[in-house]
């Protein structure tokens, strides 16, 4: 027992030294910009639609989110973009992300799950404009869309994002993406 006991104190001494020896190792770290469509109510009670993304480079790696409003104009389902390829002389892009944008009533019981919402997206990014199409693809065994869904945007570039991420370094980036994740992010 004791040995175990001695095992894993050394196997997390390890795992948390490599966290920080990544963490440290960073040599570059920059915002590329936020671009949106998101478009928001005049009422009462105000409901938001549209996409957001942001997108940073991290030692020459591209990474970034996608928030998809779909309700209140605060705290959007936000994803992780994966797979992000761009080419940095065409403008080309693509990425996919995972995201929870609601719940859904699936089974016979009918108790309500987080939606399994995939989102792919291709365009151009040049300056101030992020075009191209997203599709998006619901998961869920009992509840997939029979088809797909896509849509045709124009993203803008944000500047009151911009000024924001501009003025913070990689710790502060990584634990405000981590709260955003927390919060609203992929529930699967």
């Amino acid at each position: 027992m004791k040995i175990l006991g001695m095992i894993l104190v050394a196997l997390l001494m390890v795992f948390t030294n490599s966290a920080v020896a990544v963490e440290n190792s960073i040599s570059s770290f920059s915002y590329l910009g936020t671009w949106s469509n998101v478009k928001i109510s005049q009422s009462e009670d105000p409901h938001a639609e549209g996409f957001s993304v942001s997108l940073w480079q991290i030692d020459g790696k591209t990474v970034g989110t996608l928030r998809h409003y779909v309700g209140p104009p605060f705290d959007a389902p936000v994803g992780e973009l994966q797979e992000v390829s761009l080419d940095h002389n065409t403008g080309k892009i693509s990425f996919a992300a995972k995201l929870t944008i609601g719940s859904i009533f699936s089974g016979s019981d009918d108790k309500p799950q987080p939606s399994m919402d995939f989102y792919t997206f291709e365009g151009i990014v040049s300056g101030a404009k992020l075009t191209g199409t997203f599709t998006m693809k619901r998961l869920n065994p009992t509840r997939l869309l029979k088809k797909t869904k896509k849509a045709d945007v124009i993203l803008l570039s944000d500047n009151y994002e911009n000024e924001f991420w501009k003025n913070i370094d990689y710790k502060e980036w990584k634990k405000f993406q981590a709260g955003a994740i927390k919060a609203t992010g992929p529930r699967w």
